[in-house]
């Protein structure tokens, strides 16, 4: 357990990135994940209009780097902290080539350590509307959502694809503990 947390501050070192002022748009799988709970297996579906402008952009698919990352978009889903989907229909993650090649430097550690985990992404590259959406989504004074979401008028590194929500599974799809639920605001 103590080498799993030795892969975590590699992975926040990675995933710190320049800012590229392009915009993006993205959305998710349904799909929830819990501490202790197995992921469901890899789908194939269609480009959605979002994966469409995410490619035009210079955005690349993080499995083309290693198919092993698996993939479930929770804000694509109700399972999440704002409780609605905003995401419907994408379960691709899109980034920036330099993050992706990145979060895949960070996920081949990872497998040198522990050769049956896999890195999962939950969250990455968010378009600057689905920003709105999500601080209109929030019913409490403006002063109290910062502390959950972004202000719509400010980008954040969500914005860019230079924020990647991960998490690691075992070989059986089986989330480890990682300390945090999935959107935990706690102290």
């Amino acid at each position: 357990m103590r080498a799993l947390f030795s892969i975590i501050p590699i992975l926040l070192i990675c995933l710190s990135c320049r800012q590229e002022n392009t915009s993006y748009i993205g959305k998710n799988k349904e799909v929830l994940v819990q501490k202790d709970s197995t992921v469901p297996p890899k789908t194939v579906r269609d480009s959605s209009e979002y994966e469409k402008l995410f490619v035009k952009s210079g955005l690349v698919n993080i499995c083309e780097f290693d198919p092993d990352i698996r993939v479930v978009l929770l804000y694509n889903t109700d399972k999440n902290f704002l409780g609605k989907s905003f995401y419907k229909g994408l379960d691709q993650c899109y980034l920036p080539c330099d993050v992706a090649t990145k979060l895949n430097h960070a996920q081949k550690i990872l497998k040198q350590e522990h050769p049956f985990y896999n890195l999962i992404v939950f969250d990455a590259t968010r378009p600057s509307h689905i920003q709105k959406m999500m601080w209109d989504s929030l019913k409490m004074k403006p002063i109290e959502k910062y502390n959950y979401v972004a202000r719509p008028d400010e980008l954040s590194l969500h914005n860019f694809g230079a924020a990647v929500d991960v998490g690691i599974i075992n070989e059986n799809g089986v989330l480890l503990d990682m300390g945090t639920p999935f959107d935990f605001f706690g102290n």
